[in-house]
This record gives structure tokens, sequence and C-alpha cells, in this order.
């Protein structure tokens, strides 16, 4: 898999281009880095992070929840728009950053066949599973904010779905005229659950941040929304806080009593209607300025 999107990698230290020898990746300056027996390489600048990303069991629970399919309306949304975009640019790449189980990104590739992608994530579990999730998929670990390990222009799409956001990089590594899909929750997102004391809320103001962050870089094309209610068992309810930044802050016996307590306010057994509210903004490079 890495052996598709070499040519977009980058030495975390020299910025030089890599090569793979064998199993690991060089630059001209003698930076190597071992290529995982999963088959993800980390690209992380000195080697190490105090940033951990996302443990075993969120990925776990992100992993079994994406395969009973609560959140598959989200996924195709997102994966439409991508592939809508690379299918109109030769050779595309797609890049997703904090890409987690790479599900988004795997989606998108299916969506379109002459497209190769990258995932960039934190977490360690995170890129064991990104490294199987599609055989036009490279699997990376770096940390979007201490600077992405790829080449200036070398992507057409750029994914940001639910993950941190670093305009600056991701307008360096699109080509001209790339976009940039940027999906965060909307009002109501997981309204049924976030009414529960101790689950995380939605920032109502997050798409005001959201702008302000961009500058002059972007310009925005459309905001796609994604308004649906789906019906969960306990279980998977349960799996939507253990995968989320929930589960850093209640422990299993506090998601499992959250969960009772929000079946019993919607007076349900069985399932419970869910509200889905994303909104997926939809970004152009900007040109740059004339000189």
């Amino acid at each position: 898999m890495i052996d598709r999107v070499v040519a977009c990698l980058r030495c975390p230290h020299c910025a030089q281009p890599l090569a793979r020898t064998d199993r690991s990746m060089r630059c001209s300056s003698g930076h190597a880095f071992d290529i995982a027996r999963q088959g993800y390489v980390s690209l992380l600048r000195g080697g190490r992070n105090p940033i951990h990303g996302d443990d075993a069991a969120m990925i776990a629970a992100r992993e079994e929840l994406f395969a009973r399919g609560p959140y598959r309306l989200v996924e195709q949304a997102i994966a439409g728009i991508a592939a809508r975009v690379a299918r109109s640019r030769p050779d595309p790449v797609i890049v997703d950053l904090g890409a987690g189980i790479g599900n988004y990104l795997a989606a998108a590739l299916e969506k379109a066949p002459a497209s190769h992608g990258i995932g960039i994530d934190v977490s360690k579990p995170a890129a064991r599973r990104l490294a199987r999730a599609h055989p036009r998929a490279g699997a990376i670990i770096a940390d979007v904010w201490s600077g992405l390990p790829l080449a200036s222009e070398c992507a057409d799409v750029a994914m940001t779905v639910f993950a941190p956001r670093n305009a600056v990089e991701t307008a360096r590594i699109l080509r001209p005229g790339g976009t940039w899909l940027i999906a965060t929750p909307a009002a109501r997102h997981l309204a049924e659950l976030a009414r529960i004391d101790g689950v995380l809320g939605i920032d109502e103001r997050k798409g005001e941040r959201l702008a302000a962050t961009l500058g002059d870089r972007f310009v925005e094309q459309e905001i796609h929304e994604v308004r649906a209610t789906v019906d969960v068992t306990p279980e998977e309810a349960s799996l939507v806080l253990a995968m989320g930044p929930t589960a850093r802050h209640l422990d299993p016996q506090q998601r499992a009593r959250a969960v009772e307590s929000a079946f019993e306010a919607a007076a349900a057994t069985t399932h419970l209607p869910l509200t889905l509210s994303v909104d997926i903004a939809e970004y152009r490079l900007a040109a740059p300025p004339a000189r």
C-alpha cells in the first residue's frame, strides 16, 4: 500500500523525498523510518509523540459501530463529495487527515476507482486498522499540528472528518484548485445522548470558529447538510459513546448508565431514535494573489 503513494511522502525532519528500501522508508539525508509489519509507517517528527490519539478501545468501538451501519449515511455523503471532485482530476490523490479506521477514505476510493489515498492519524491503534482499510491507500502516523510529511501540491482532495484542522498545512499539500472537505457535528447531532449528564455536547459556535481559522486560503463552495434519524440498539448507543471524546470522560459503567437514561427518557425499549446532524463544508483552495 505504501508503494502506491510513496511519491507524496516527505521526511518529517528535512522535508526531502522518501524512497522505499525493503522494510523502511529513507531520505537522501539518511533519515530512516521502519514500515510496521501491519503496513503503516510512522513519520512523526522526532520519532515519538506525546499525543497518542484514540486508544485501542475507542478504535475497536468505532470499527464495530461502522460495521453495524448507523453512520453509513454520513459516510456515503462524505465519500460521494470527495469522489465527485476526485473524478474530475487526473491521477487524483485523496488525503484523509485524522483518518481513524479509514472508513471514509475507503468509501471515497471505492467511488473514484482511478484515485489513490493517504490516511493520516496520530493514533497507532488507528494506523493498524487504517493500513488494511483499502488496497489503494497508504497509512501514515503523523501529527497534523507538527507539519504534514507530504509534498507540497500532492493532493486533489483533503478530508477532515470530526478531526483537528490545520489550514496552513492543508493549503500547502493541495494542488491548485484542490478541495478541502470538513465534516463537523451540527446542532442536535446525537441530541438524545448529548442531553445526558457527562456526555459532551455540541459547540453551537463551531461553524463560526471554523470559518475564522481558514482566513483567505480557502473559498467556501457549499455546505452539505446531512440530517437523519436512525434507530440504534442499546449496544450501538454504547458504541457511539465509546468511540468519541465522551469515552475519555466517562468510564464504561457511566456510559452504560447514560445509555439507560437516554432510553428511559425516550420511553424506548429495544431501539432509540438517534439524530444525525452533520455539516460537510466544501472549500476550494483560493488562487494565490496576482503579483
